[in-house]
């Protein structure tokens, strides 16, 4: 290596060290390892679905990891339409969702008849904020998991 090298190496390394610092702070990147956003999926009514009535979902999505997480919480899980609050209503009501802080969204869903044919309801479910992406959840109800339907 010629003494050129040496000096650029270092250079450019602390000019892309001062680029990050005056840059808002990156979301920390999910991996296989470290959860960041975890996703637990209830029903506090469920005996109701065994009936045909709606019964609500509860989609608990907590910061598990070091850093807040800014942006809209967004839940997927079809054919629910899941609504998320803002984060000014959890925790410290700031507008982001801080560590071992959770947000409760919520979805209503009426049992159809193929969920009756298949005897059983099943969700699957992935939140996200901002790039932090959850784990899939998966919900189970019907006679295979619980009580037979009426």
């Amino acid at each position: 290596m010629n003494q050129k090298t040496y000096f650029t190496i270092p250079l450019l390394f602390l000019g892309m060290l001062s680029a990050c610092q005056q840059a808002e702070p990156a979301m920390p990147p999910v991996s296989g390892e470290r959860l960041i956003l975890k996703l637990i999926i209830q029903s506090p009514d469920e005996w109701k679905a065994l009936q045909g009535e709606p019964i609500t979902l509860a989609y608990f999505l907590t910061n598990t990891g070091s850093l807040p997480l800014r942006g809209t919480a967004i839940v997927e899980d079809p054919p629910r339409e899941v609504n998320c609050p803002t984060f000014k209503t959890v925790g410290n009501l700031n507008d982001q969702l801080d560590t071992n802080e959770s947000v409760i969204c919520t979805a209503s869903y009426t049992p159809l008849e193929k969920d009756r044919a298949a005897d059983a309801i099943i969700s699957r479910a992935r939140a996200m904020i901002g790039s932090a992406v959850s784990n899939e959840a998966i919900f189970q109800l019907g006679p295979r998991f619980g009580p037979r339907w009426k």
